[in-house]
């Protein structure tokens, strides 16, 4: 169990990095982001920037807890990731419900239109954030160093689940024009 753990760990960590990077690196990307959370139309308009500065900085402290070597910071990074990941499937299931389904920019430029996967993909991490914080509350040795083909699973997991979006429109049926 301490390697699917620290596994876990691992694909979090890279998957708020990669979601932090999405929204911040690339040129427009956090505007990107901004007219996606005011699209969504869960917050007034006036809000929408600062409820994205906001994801942005969440997802920034939730990867620096992660990432350190301590039990009890990762045990917060786990409750923040799962507290997040929550919040992001309420938003995204409130959003689809009300009809929206514009790109969400959850890991940057996308065109797939929000779905039900993205709903599934959050739940799926929060339950396993909350698995994996079980798991570390209840040890006292807490040595990733000691796991590394696990973490390197959990790394390559958390990029395919960071490039969903991508692999969801490729697989998707394609229109008879097409």
């Amino acid at each position: 169990m301490r390697h699917a753990a620290y596994g876990i760990d691992a694909m979090l960590a890279f998957i708020f990095l990669a979601s932090f990077i999405g929204k911040t690196v690339p040129r427009g990307a956090f505007d990107r982001f901004t007219t996606a959370v005011a699209e969504m139309r869960l917050v007034p308009p006036r809000l929408g920037r600062g409820v994205a500065r906001l994801v942005v900085a969440a997802e920034l402290l939730v990867l620096a807890l992660l990432v350190t070597p301590l039990r009890a910071t990762a045990c917060l990074g786990l409750a923040g990731a799962a507290a997040l990941l929550g919040v992001f499937s309420a938003a995204i299931g409130t959003a689809l419900r009300d009809g929206t389904r514009r790109p969400c920019h959850c890991f940057g430029r996308s065109t797939t239109p929000m779905g039900i996967h993205h709903v599934v993909r959050n739940i799926t991490l929060a339950c396993l954030a909350l698995a994996d914080l079980a798991f570390h509350a209840m040890n006292d040795a807490y040595r990733p160093a000691d796991s590394w083909a696990a973490i390197a699973v959990g790394l390559v997991l958390g990029g395919l689940l960071a490039a969903l979006d991508d692999i969801y429109e490729l697989f998707k049926p394609m229109s008879r024009a097409a």
